[in-house]
C-alpha cells in the first residue's frame, strides 16, 4: 500500500489500490519473510520461520536456507537447510501461503544477546534469487537480535503472562498477512510467555478460505480458527478473540478486542475493501 505521495506502510506487495497508478512495493514474486523471537526461554531451541506468501499467484521452489548467528566473544556459526520439504508446516492456508520452520539447537547458542541474518535461495524458472531476512522492497535488512535468557520471566505462581493482541493468518487481506497459529504458539512457548490472545480482524474472518476478496456466509474462516485453537498439539494457551470493526459516537470505524464468544461476530466495516460500509444489515454496530 501507499499513501500519498509515496510512503510505503505494507507486507502485502501485490495488490493496487489504484490500478493505472503505480507502486513502489508491487512485484511478480512471492512475498519472503524471515521472522524470530525476540526471547528464547531456557530449555528452549531458537525458532526461525520463513513465510513464502500468494505461492499460487507466483510459484516458486525454496532450495536453501542458511542461519548465521553471531555472538559476543564467540566465532559466527551458520546452519545451513537444504532439504527443505521436511520443514514445510502444513496449515489451513498451505494452498496459497508455504511456511517453513528451522530449529537452531540450544546447545549450539551461548547465553545472552545474539543478532542472526537468514538467507533464503529462490529459484523462479530458470533464475535464482537470493533474499536476506525479507524481499520487501523498503525494508532496512538489518539482522534480528534475539536474546538467549538463562532465566525464566519474573512473575507469580497465581497469574499467567502474555500477549492480549496477534494476528495470525487468518488476518489477510489487501495489506497484510500472518503465521499459522501453531508457529504463534511455538514462539509464545519459546519466549516464556503462557498465552496468546489470537484477535483476527472480523472483516477478514468472513471472507472466503479462499479468496479473501469475497464475503463467506457460512463463515468458514471462523469455524477453522477455532479449531486451529483447540489443536491438541498446542504447547501454549491461544484464546479465542476478535478484532471487531464498531462505529464510535462519531460515526467513525474503530476496533475492540473481544474475548469469550463462541459465536462470530460480524464487523465488516473497513479492511482496505471497496464499498466500506457495506450492508448493514450483515454488520454489527458498537456504539462506544
Amino acid at each position: 500500500m501507499l499513501t500519498f505521495p509515496i510512503i510505503p506502510l505494507y507486507a502485502e506487495t501485490h495488490f493496487k489500490f489504484f490500478r493505472l497508478f503505480p507502486s513502489l512495493l508491487f512485484k511478480r514474486s512471492p512475498e519472503a519473510v524471515f521472522d524470530i523471537p525476540r526471547r528464547v526461554s531456557p530449555g528452549n531451541d531458537l525458532p526461525a520461520v520463513l513465510l513464502l506468501n500468494d505461492v499460487h499467484l507466483f510459484p516458486i521452489e525454496c532450495i536453501e536456507v542458511k542461519i548465521a548467528v553471531s555472538q559476543k566473544n564467540c566465532p559466527p556459526q551458520v546452519f545451513q537447510f537444504i532439504d527443505l520439504k521436511k520443514n514445510i508446516v502444513e496449515h489451513p492456508f498451505s494452498f496459497q501461503s508455504r511456511v517453513y520452520l528451522f530449529m537452531i539447537p540450544r546447545n549450539r547458542l551461548q547465553n545472552g544477546l545474539c543478532h542472526i541474518n537468514c538467507s533464503a535461495v529462490i529459484k523462479k524458472g530458470n533464475r535464482t534469487q537470493t533474499i536476506i531476512n525479507d524481499n520487501l522492497t523498503t525494508s532496512s535488512k538489518l539482522p534480528f537480535s534475539c536474546y538467549i535468557a538463562d532465566e525464566y520471566l519474573p512473575g507469580h505462581e497465581f497469574c499467567s503472562y502474555g500477549d492480549m493482541h496477534v494476528h495470525s493468518h487468518f488476518s489477510q487481506s489487501h495489506v497484510e498477512f500472518g503465521p499459522p497459529v501453531q508457529i504463534i504458539d511455538l514462539f509464545t512457548k519459546c519466549y516464556g510467555a503462557d498465552f496468546t490472545g489470537i484477535t483476527d480482524h472480523s472483516y477478514d474472518l468472513s471472507c472466503s478460505m479462499e479468496n479473501y476478496l469475497l464475503t463467506d456466509h457460512s463463515i468458514e474462516r471462523w469455524q477453522v480458527l477455532k479449531k486451529e485453537i483447540l489443536r491438541e498439539d498446542l504447547k501454549s494457551i491461544m484464546l479465542l478473540g476478535e478484532e471487531i470493526s464498531c462505529l464510535n459516537s462519531r460515526n467513525k470505524v474503530v476496533h475492540l478486542c473481544g474475548f469469550g464468544s463462541d459465536e462470530f461476530i460480524p464487523g465488516s466495516l473497513d479492511g482496505a475493501r471497496k464499498h466500506a460500509h457495506g450492508d448493514h444489515r450483515n454488520f454489527s454496530t458498537c456504539w462506544i
